[in-house]
């Protein structure tokens, strides 16, 4: 049965992937808190660590660099353009889901008060995260990578420019591995468990 949620391998194409997609194996049989546990804590390793690591090498680097300054203008602006949408997006998955998935998984695990499930609003809610995940994906990230030309340095670039991009790519990875976890993960997981809550009698 095809997987709703299921990511195509096509739609990883020309993404930056690295050995952090490789711990996707862990979490099949892990519970719902488990897993939004993990997502939280790497949402605020990409906040306090890649973003702002990465808006105060570009600030310096515009205010310093002439040669490349165009160029970094640009993508500063991308940038800012990508940070906001992240830091809208994880706040409206926390508002969305977490509580609710501590809520029905605490259920599923010691039968407290049954949790009020209503499927098509999950499916709703799965739809509108997936969306965002696709704009932040694959045209805001897209963007950047159109700018550096890929992330490509010449003989001439530098070592900031390198270790700017080497950033760049440590963030898209960071995001692609939030992407995959909810969308292969958490939304078939939670979808499975509200179908149970549903048709449970107690």
């Amino acid at each position: 049965m095809l997987n709703k949620f299921a990511v195509p391998a096509s739609a990883n194409k020309g993404v930056y992937v690295g050995k952090s997609l490789a711990k996707y194996n862990n979490w099949s049989n892990s519970s719902l808190s488990e897993l939004i546990n993990y997502i939280e804590q790497k949402k605020q390793i990409i906040l306090k660590k890649h973003l702002s690591d990465l808006q105060q090498r570009l600030n310096k680097m515009v205010n310093i660099n002439k040669e490349h300054n165009s160029l970094l203008i640009a993508l500063q602006e991308a940038f800012m353009t990508v940070k906001m949408e992240i830091d809208a997006h994880f706040a409206r998955e926390w508002q969305l889901l977490t509580p609710y998935i501590h809520e029905i998984d605490s259920y599923q695990k010691y039968c407290e008060v049954k949790p009020v499930t209503s499927l098509s609003s999950i499916k709703d809610i799965a739809n509108l995260i997936e969306s965002e995940h696709d704009q932040l994906e694959n045209i805001l990230l897209k963007n950047i990578r159109n700018i550096t030309s890929n992330y490509q340095v010449t003989g001439d670039s530098g070592d900031a420019i390198k270790i700017l991009y080497d950033k760049f790519k440590e963030l898209e990875e960071e995001i692609s591995e939030h992407i995959r976890l909810i969308t292969d993960f958490l939304f078939p997981k939670l979808v499975e468990l509200e179908i149970f809550i549903m048709h449970r009698i107690y």
